[in-house]
C-alpha cells in the first residue's frame, strides 16, 4: 500500500507570548518540510501575541476566556480545524532546534504502527534545576529500563509530550485527548493518550531532532518550581495507574492518594 503523503498541521497554543511567539512562529515557517497549516490556539492574550501572530499563522483560534483553562480542550480544539493527516502541537514559548524539526517527525509515521512522536524540552533558563530536569529525562529515556508490565520507558510511550508532540490524526479521531482527566490532573491527558494507544498495540518515537527549546515562565521561586515538577510527576503516574487498572482488569492502588478514575472513554 502507497505510504500516505504527510500532511503536518502545527496548532500553537498562546498565552501572552509576546516575547518568544515571533520567534517560534517563525522558526515553523521556515521549516525544511513546510507545514501544510499553522493554527494558533488563543487563551486571552491581553498583550501583543495575537498582532505578532497574525504575520505568520493560516488561523487564530480564540478560547472562551470565561471558562477555566482546559490544555486537553485546547490541544482537541486545535486539531479540530487542522486539516492535514498528522497535527503537531507545541506552545508560543516554544521554539524549534531546527529547520529539520518538522521533517523529523513526519518520517516516523511512514510505518504505520506509531501513533505519536515526541522531542525533548531544552530549557532557555538553564537554571540549575532545569538543567538536573532536562539530563534526568533524557538519561530516562536512553536507558530503556523496563517498568512493570513490560512497558520500556525507551521503547513504549517514552516521555511523548505535546510540547512538542505530532499524532496521527485519524487516531486522533477515533480517541481524543481526555479533557476530564486534564481536568483532574491539570494536564497529563498527552501521557493518558500515549498510554491508551500503546495499549492497542501502538508504538511512540522520542526523535532527538524533534525537540525545542522551552522557555517555560512563570514558575520564579524554589517552591513554585518544586510543585510544578511535582504536578508533573502525578500527572504521569495517573496516567500509568489507569493504563495498569485496563489491561489487568483489577483496581490498582492511587500513589499519594493520586489516581484517574474509571476506565479509558468508549469512543
Amino acid at each position: 500500500m502507497r505510504a500516505e503523503v504527510p500532511l503536518a498541521s502545527v496548532v500553537v497554543r498562546t498565552k501572552n507570548e509576546e516575547s518568544t511567539i515571533g520567534r517560534t512562529l517563525l522558526a515553523i515557517a521556515n521549516q525544511s518540510l513546510k507545514p501544510h497549516e499553522i493554527i494558533v490556539i488563543d487563551n486571552a492574550s491581553t498583550d501583543r501575541t495575537l498582532e505578532i501572530a497574525q504575520n505568520y499563522t493560516d488561523k487564530i483560534i480564540n478560547l472562551d476566556s470565561r471558562l477555566p483553562y482546559n490544555h486537553a480542550f485546547a490541544c482537541n480544539t486545535g486539531i479540530e480545524h487542522t486539516t492535514g493527516n498528522i497535527a503537531v502541537l507545541t506552545n508560543g514559548h516554544s521554539t524549534p532546534v531546527s529547520s529539520g524539526w518538522l521533517q523529523s517527525a513526519t518520517r516516523h509515521f511512514a510505518d504505520e504502527r506509531v501513533a505519536g512522536c515526541s522531542g525533548f524540552q531544552y530549557p532557555v533558563s538553564r537554571t540549575p534545576w532545569e538543567l538536573l530536569r532536562s539530563k534526568l529525562l533524557t538519561n530516562i529515556i536512553r536507558s530503556g529500563i523496563q517498568g512493570r508490565n513490560s512497558i520500556s520507558l525507551a521503547n513504549g510511550i517514552g516521555l511523548f509530550n505535546t510540547v512538542t508532540g505530532a499524532v496521527r490524526r485519524e487516531l486522533w479521531e477515533k480517541h481524543q485527548f481526555d479533557e476530564d482527566f486534564s481536568e483532574w490532573f491539570c494536564g497529563g491527558e498527552d501521557k493518558d493518550w500515549a498510554f491508551y494507544w500503546y495499549k492497542q498495540g501502538y508504538r511512540f518515537v522520542t526523535e532527538p531532532n524533534f525537540s525545542v527549546y522551552h522557555n517555560h515562565q512563570g514558575a520564579n521561586t524554589l517552591k513554585e518550581t518544586f510543585l510544578h515538577e511535582f504536578d508533573y510527576l502525578m500527572m504521569y503516574l495517573g496516567a500509568y495507574n489507569r493504563y495498569k487498572r485496563n489491561i489487568s482488569g483489577k483496581p490498582q492502588e492511587p500513589v499519594f492518594m493520586y489516581y484517574a478514575r474509571g476506565p479509558y472513554k468508549e469512543d
